[in-house]
């Protein structure tokens, strides 16, 4: 019986045939181990910055990661990443379009893959496999120069820059500036204070700033300006308004307002009973003191006798 026909679309046709690979291209990995089934990436289209030096013939398929989640797909260009495709096994269905993320050097690189079927890739073994500019080049028209232009603008002023800012974009005049267009070029010019641009400053009799911080003990900010206090396990800064805080996080207290209450009272008696004994101490040397004076004062009794030989004695 004769073989049933495809419909012959574009789609159809390439699930059949290598492309978007070359027509010289093997499919093969380097290490010879796979052969990347032709139902799986059905048609591919990048557009590409143009840059210098680049190689129409140069770009390829450069890895693909086989998972049993979906596969990852590494597009290259002389061996250099050019953009991945992520695909979702879960979420795939036949002739899904996915998005080329640019990489490297063609970070601005977009375009979009089309996968086919799983069924042929899922019984190649899983892991990572790399292909040279010989066995993975690509068709060359899949591949479109795109002319590299300004996608986002960023302000810095000073250390601090902007998020990219994107769409239309107006640039304003400030005070005491102005802008002319003249073709594609715009030009600044910063202008005199004048009535009929700006109002004078409301400084006016304000007062003279102090004179700044030019060094700590003697050290030297960096060629930024920029000073650098730092502390260690013990001491910690921690900042403030117009305030830094330097903590000893090793000498906390390590009593209570109750303890130390019973310190202060203990202290307290202690205190008043050093004021009794005090004055006792006072009222015992009164004591001794009057003792010592009537000891002092007393005499001893004398009498005066003789002795039948009639030699006087005395007693004392």
């Amino acid at each position: 019986m004769p073989p049933s026909l495809w419909n012959v679309d574009w789609l159809n046709a390439n699930s059949q045939r290598k492309y978007p690979l070359a027509d010289t291209a093997t499919g093969t990995d380097i290490t010879g181990s796979i052969t990347l089934p032709d139902d799986f990436l059905v048609d591919l289209v990048v557009a590409i910055p143009v840059l210098a030096g680049v190689d129409p013939a140069g770009f390829h398929i450069k890895t693909i990661v086989i998972l049993p989640q979906g596969a990852i797909i590494t597009l290259g260009h002389l061996g250099e990443d050019l953009g991945v495709i992520s695909v979702n096994k879960a979420a795939h269905s036949r002739y899904d379009p996915y998005r080329v993320i640019g990489q490297g050097d063609f970070y601005d690189a977009y375009g979009t893959a089309t996968i086919g079927s799983f069924a042929n890739l899922d019984i190649l073994p899983a892991g990572m496999y790399s292909f040279d500019q010989v066995s993975g080049r690509l068709t060359p028209t899949t591949v479109q120069p795109d002319i590299r232009g300004v996608s986002s603008l960023r302000l810095v002023n000073g250390r601090d820059t902007s998020e990219p800012l994107t769409g239309d974009i107006y640039l304003i005049a400030g005070r005491n500036t102005r802008f002319q267009v003249s073709g594609n070029q715009v030009t600044l010019d910063a202008l005199p204070l004048s009535t009929s641009l700006a109002e004078e400053c409301g400084c006016e009799g304000a007062l003279a700033l102090a004179p700044c911080i030019k060094t700590i003990n003697g050290v030297l900010p960096d060629d930024e300006g920029d000073m650098t206090l730092e502390g260690n396990e013990c001491i910690t800064i921690t900042p403030g308004t117009a305030l830094l805080t330097f903590l000893d996080e090793c000498s906390e207290p390590c009593c209570g307002c109750d303890e130390l209450k019973v310190v202060l009272d203990t202290v307290s008696m202690l205190g008043t009973n050093a004021a009794t004994l005090r004055s006792q101490v006072i009222a015992l040397e009164g004591i001794v003191t009057q003792l010592g004076t009537s000891i002092s004062s007393s005499s001893f009794a004398r009498v005066t006798k003789t002795c039948p030989t009639g030699i006087p004695y005395r007693l004392l």
